[in-house]
């Protein structure tokens, strides 16, 4: 099956789902979940500075996640965006309803889901902004999106 079939089957909203997941993807314990709980599972991920740390270093600055296309950023960044700005957007749902075996950590018992997303849009813009705007696409504020002054 082409990729063109995959898209053609899948629906929006399931599309941006797979791209805000991608986020969390070097966090995704299935199939590791011994390796995941020593290594993170005695973090307290219901703290945002403590969690943009985790994300920060297992994807923003791992050595595979910078080769990102430009073109896929965007996508992400935009899917980021939408649920940012969406007050109903479910958070939590998007990471417990997948189309494909997810799970974060099992001792986190996150209690506030768009935190996650929060921490990684701060993230984002610090990484992300600079190669984004050469390609003309301006990242709204943090404020605009409701993310919380550090």
């Amino acid at each position: 099956m082409s990729i063109k079939q995959v898209k053609e089957k899948l629906s929006e909203a399931e599309i941006k789902n797979e791209l805000l997941l991608a986020f969390l993807s070097p966090l995704d314990e299935y199939d590791r979940e011994d390796l995941y709980e020593e290594r993170f599972g005695h973090l307290n991920a219901n703290d945002s500075k403590v969690f943009r740390k985790i994300v920060e270093e297992q994807y923003f600055c791992d050595s595979w996640y910078p080769k990102i296309p430009i073109d896929t950023k965007r996508k992400m960044t935009s899917a980021l965006i939408e649920a940012l700005q969406d007050a109903k957007f479910d958070f939590r749902k998007s990471l417990e309803e997948t189309r494909h075996p997810f799970g974060l950590p099992s001792s986190w018992k996150i209690k506030r889901h768009r935190m996650l997303f929060e921490e990684i849009y701060r993230l984002l813009s610090k990484y992300w902004r600079a190669e984004l705007e050469t390609v003309g696409f301006s990242l709204p504020d943090l404020g605009e999106l409701q993310v919380p002054k550090d």
